[in-house]
């Protein structure tokens, strides 16, 4: 299958950096290493893990996606690392409800969609007095993002920032 064939190459390739690592002083992979990746890959095929892995959601890519003016100075790049906001407007309070993951090569998914108050506590995580991001809002939208599946188009909370002409995107579904 498509996925033995992909881990014996990645043995396979493993075997040949084994002779640059042999140069650098270390060892190549014992047989018994390509031996067991196969059978891991084989088992793998079919399997429960590998069934859920193929049809759910899981991103490959930050789930925080930057204004495109991304950071004016230092400060604002401090604030953003050290997840330091403030909320200074309002967000709106949406009933729970269900978010669509759509993806380019076909296929959608439905899941629980965070509420803007919850995607905004995975934002603000910093009460310091160092400085800080302002959101002044946020709104429902969208955003493409790689997944394990390829691209898709997910809900993402849009929240609008002090100074920035663009959003900063937060996957919104969970």
């Amino acid at each position: 299958s498509r996925t033995v064939q992909l881990l014996t190459l990645l043995g396979v390739f493993a075997a040949g950096c084994g002779t640059l690592t042999e140069s650098a002083g270390g060892s190549a992979p014992a047989p018994e290493t390509r031996t067991r990746a196969r059978a891991v890959a084989k088992a793998w095929d079919g399997s429960p893990a590998a069934e859920a892995w193929r049809k759910g959601y899981y991103p490959m890519a930050d789930t925080v996606q930057l204004p495109e003016d991304a950071f004016h100075d230092e400060a604002d790049k401090e604030a953003y690392t050290s997840q330091n906001f403030v909320l200074r407007g309002d967000l709106p309070d949406t009933p729970r409800t269900d978010g669509k993951v759509r993806w380019q090569g076909g296929g959608a998914l439905t899941l629980p969609l965070m509420s803007a108050r919850e995607a905004y506590g995975t934002l603000d995580r910093n009460s310091a007095p160092a400085p800080r991001l302002t959101v002044t809002g946020a709104e429902l939208g969208e955003t493409t993002l790689a997944t394990s599946r390829g691209p898709a188009t997910v809900p993402a909370r849009l929240f609008t920032l002090e100074g920035h002409d663009t959003p900063l995107k937060r996957v919104a579904v969970q």
